[in-house]
């Protein structure tokens, strides 16, 4: 049998320590792209263009898909155990076929083989799953990064409003020959709110 291996998406490495990646499975890449998307808005590169530019660095990848670490893991797992398994299989089914052992010996062999399979397949189930589930999160998390978007440019405008008026305080206090004194700048303000 042939191997199916799933495409990499390349990561940029940022800095040496820590768990620093150099590529992840594609799928996970895609997940961060969704991640992408929301935090920036409609993205001018497509994924394969990242890929071709470098990827994503890992602070980026923790930015766009927070536990992606422990999803590529996970699937590079179940895909090394189903490769693993995969070698064996054909291994046992090159031995059976050259030796002249007892088709019983070669049904028990391969009822165990089955049975192996069965179960590397349940988890491969169990990662779909995951992954079906972190598409869930995907729409939250891109309504969350909106909105908090919007709270920043309200905190920022807020902020330039106070600037507007202290700076506008300390001129009125300039014109009139008064000392300024932040206390006379706040009760001044409270003044201007009501």
């Amino acid at each position: 049998m042939d191997r199916i291996e799933e495409k990499r998406f390349p990561l940029q490495v940022e800095r040496k320590g820590a768990d620093q990646r150099k590529s992840i499975p594609w799928s996970v890449a895609e997940i961060a792209y969704a991640g992408y998307e929301a935090h920036c808005g409609r993205p001018s590169q497509t994924l394969e263009r990242l890929a071709e530019r470098g990827g994503f660095g890992n602070g980026e990848m923790d930015l766009f898909a927070p536990g992606w670490r422990k999803l590529s893991d996970e699937n590079d797992i179940i895909k090394a155990a189903l490769a693993e398994k995969d070698d064996e299989i054909n291994h046992h089914l090159l031995v059976l076929g050259e030796s002249a052992k007892s088709e019983t010996a070669k049904d028990k062999r391969n009822e165990e083989l089955s049975v192996e399979v069965v179960g590397l397949r349940e988890k491969v189930k169990r990662l779909e799953s995951l992954n079906a589930e972190i598409e869930t999160y995907i729409p939250n998390y891109r309504k969350h990064c909106a909105e908090a978007q919007v709270r920043a440019r309200a905190a920022e405008a807020e902020r330039d409003t106070l600037k507007t008026a202290l700076e506008e305080i300390v001129i009125l206090a300039h014109d009139h020959n008064e000392p300024f004194s932040s206390k006379r700048a706040a009760a001044a303000i409270k003044e201007g709110g009501k």
